[in-house]
């Protein structure tokens, strides 16, 4: 949504000013698939971390409430998506794709972003074992080779 990418505070916000600002892998527009993908995975890093921030745990969550991911390697890193903790990749036409994201048992505590979509030769997610929050974004349900 366009409107949330432009709003500060947001999910959204946070990965898009990454990417300009900050990522020194410094992608661009011709590189179009592999910038979808490190701005799904920098949205749904955002947004899990955003939302521990407004809701951190409390006594009342016992031990499995953590407010970081347990293994975050190379997450928000100049690394490409393919080396960050939990994404495995595959190669079509001379392009590296994400083709599993496996964050199983690592603390995260968030809503799915809808934006986790553009991940669209991804065929696993697996996210078992973690806090999520809310119901699963309509736009994942036409992610085909998942």
């Amino acid at each position: 949504n366009y409107r949330s990418v432009l709003t500060v505070g947001t999910a959204q916000n946070s990965a898009l000013r990454w990417l300009v600002d900050y990522d020194h892998a410094r992608l661009n527009q011709n590189d179009g698939h592999a910038l979808l993908e490190r701005y799904a995975l920098a949205v749904f890093y955002s947004s899990s971390h955003d939302y521990a921030e407004t809701h951190p745990c409390s006594s009342n969550d016992g031990d499995d409430c953590h407010d970081r991911w347990l293994h975050s390697q190379h997450w928000m890193s100049s690394y490409p998506v393919c080396s960050w903790y939990g994404v495995s990749c595959s190669e079509l036409h001379g392009q590296k794709y994400v083709k599993r994201l496996t964050l199983k048992e690592n603390g995260i505590r968030a809503p799915l972003p809808n934006e986790l979509a553009l991940l669209s030769h991804c065929q696993s997610i697996d996210l078992g074992q973690n806090q999520l929050i809310g119901r699963i974004p309509q736009a994942l349900t036409g992610m085909n080779q998942l």
